[in-house]
């Protein structure tokens, strides 16, 4: 422990290279679950939310307005996202442009 009550070895920080970790893993993660779809596998609810990039937090409200893609009950306990779900609801996000 240093006199600042973090970790480090020498001039390394190792709380903030911990940090920088965790970040890069979550990064390599999320592209490895884009890479590893099939079209027609349903998505659940973290690998939405990577697939399209948003926050926790951002997805979160979207789905607290109702806004959100629309949800199937596979069970008592699992809820999923159908692939043509998902896109009928980007494509109704989708703004028309000036053509």
């Amino acid at each position: 422990m240093d006199k600042s009550g973090g970790t480090s070895i020498g001039s390394i920080d190792l709380d903030a290279l911990k940090d920088a970790l965790k970040a890069l893993l979550k990064d390599v993660v999320r592209e490895a679950l884009k890479e590893q779809r099939t079209p027609d596998k349903p998505f659940t609810r973290p690998e939405l939310i990577a697939h399209l990039g948003f926050s926790k937090t951002t997805f979160d409200r979207i789905e607290s307005r109702g806004e959100g893609p629309r949800k199937t009950r596979l069970s008592s306990r699992r809820i999923c996202y159908l692939p043509g779900d998902v896109k009928a609801w980007q494509e109704a996000r989708r703004e028309k442009g000036a053509a």
